[in-house]
């Protein structure tokens, strides 16, 4: 950003001061949309992150609660209680297994998220530099006309 902002600043001191928006001024303050959200999409990917790590760890005892849970490891069975072939092969899961498994489903949202808006900002600003550079060039040829 300081680097887009330091180009338009020393651009802008040596083109004559206009009324009207020109083409480097669209193209710079699209680059500049194009950085900001690229950080915003950052900052949202981790908050995203953290905010649901903090409950599962919250959840399970081991950062903010008195750590009772972990303690006495709470288990639940995965198989309906009534069925009585799942009472001999009864599975337990304990809390440090759910909290493993909320773990690695937040990291895949997450993975997800940021691929999903990688691809999005991807198209979005080779969009934005087609349809600038097709209208800049045509506008070049009219002049030259």
């Amino acid at each position: 950003m300081l680097t887009l902002a330091s180009m338009y600043t020393s651009l802008h001191s040596i083109t004559p001061p206009i009324a009207y928006a020109t083409k480097l001024d669209i193209w710079i303050i699209g680059c500049f949309l194009v950085v900001c959200g690229t950080v915003f999409e950052t900052v949202f990917v981790v908050y995203v992150k953290y905010h649901h790590l903090i409950h599962v760890e919250d959840d399970a005892g081991s950062v903010f609660s008195t750590g009772s849970a972990m303690k006495h490891r709470v288990e639940t069975p995965r198989f309906p209680v009534s069925d009585k072939r799942s009472r001999k092969r009864r599975s337990f899961t304990t809390t440090r297994d759910r909290e493993q498994e909320r773990r690695e489903n937040i990291e895949k949202l997450t993975m997800k998220l940021d691929k999903w808006f990688a691809v999005v900002s991807l198209l979005a600003y080779s969009l934005f530099c087609l349809v600038y550079w097709i209208d800049l060039l045509r506008n070049v040829q009219n002049i030259k006309e």
